[in-house]
């Protein structure tokens, strides 16, 4: 028999009167196995936990970010657009701008983060459309013929706002504009469309989403964004 068998035998099947040795080896060996076991285990619970946080992350915010270098707005962003679509392991990308704003509905207040998207194009690059629990992204329209542009809020937003779909809420926007009576908040009605649940508390309590038009006329940003966000076929090659 093989070299390491005979010695495996050779110490678990022990002479009756060194039975102790044999004995040891047993509790040796389980001793180990046990440890192993817990170490495996330990693993990938750990290993499952990074890739669920890593899934949740990555299913809001994009792989890569393309931003201005000097932090302004990015104006005739078109050509960048198709440039970055042309750059090899890119399979998406998308426009996107956004601001702290405060929102309002039935006399409650919330600060949150709104970022306009792209609806056809920002289900490609994150995973908005999956987490949505009521609404679609296809209805996140702009506002026309006298309707209201559509919002899409996270749960727990929606929750703290009492705001549920079809409700309307404020937004206050940080620039304003000079009137007769001084400066004055700019004020912009939206139409909740959607509810989205990522998962993340941290997420679904402060951001919003509007189309991308609205965000533009909301910051007197004409066809400028604030940059690209990108998806590759390898985020660990990003």
């Amino acid at each position: 028999m093989p070299y390491e068998l005979f010695i495996g035998l050779r110490y678990l099947k022990a002479r009756r009167r060194h039975r102790a040795f044999s004995l040891n080896t047993i509790v040796s060996i389980m001793g180990v196995t046990l440890g192993v076991g817990a170490l495996i285990a330990t693993l990938g619970i750990m290993t499952g936990f990074t890739d669920e946080i890593r899934n949740k992350i990555l299913g809001t915010n994009a792989h890569i970010v393309v931003t201005d270098h000097t932090g302004q707005p990015i104006e005739h962003y078109a050509p960048l657009l198709e440039t970055v679509l042309k750059t090899p392991h890119v399979t998406a990308a998308t426009p996107f701008l956004f601001t702290q704003v405060l929102l309002s509905h039935d006399r409650q207040s919330q600060g949150v983060v709104l970022r306009g998207v792209d609806p056809a194009t920002a289900g490609r690059v994150t995973d908005l459309d999956k987490n949505l629990i009521g609404g679609s992204l296809a209805d996140l329209a702009p506002g026309g013929d006298g309707t209201l542009p559509g919002i899409l809020l996270g749960r727990e937003l929606a929750n703290r706002l009492g705001a549920f779909l079809d409700a309307e809420v404020t937004a206050i926007s940080p620039t304003s504009t000079i009137g007769p009576l001084g400066i004055v908040p700019k004020l912009r009605k939206f139409r909740v469309t959607g509810i989205f649940d990522s998962g993340m508390y941290e997420y679904d309590s402060s951001l919003a989403y509007i189309p991308l038009v609205e965000a533009q006329k909301l910051l007197d940003f004409g066809g400028a964004v604030n940059g690209i966000e990108v998806k590759v076929d390898d985020i660990f090659a990003a």
